[in-house]
């Protein structure tokens, strides 16, 4: 498989659709409940 190709067809649609933003979105929330959680139980 070619790596030049397959980067053009799937980074491309990333930006399109708006994955990266919901991609952080998704990071920000996961750490902050992780944090949440090991907070609670102290």
């Amino acid at each position: 498989m070619n790596r030049k190709t397959n980067v053009r067809q799937h980074g491309h649609t990333y930006h399109e659709e708006g994955i990266g933003t919901m991609t952080i979105m998704l990071a920000i929330i996961t750490v902050a409940i992780i944090f949440y959680s090991i907070y609670s139980t102290l």
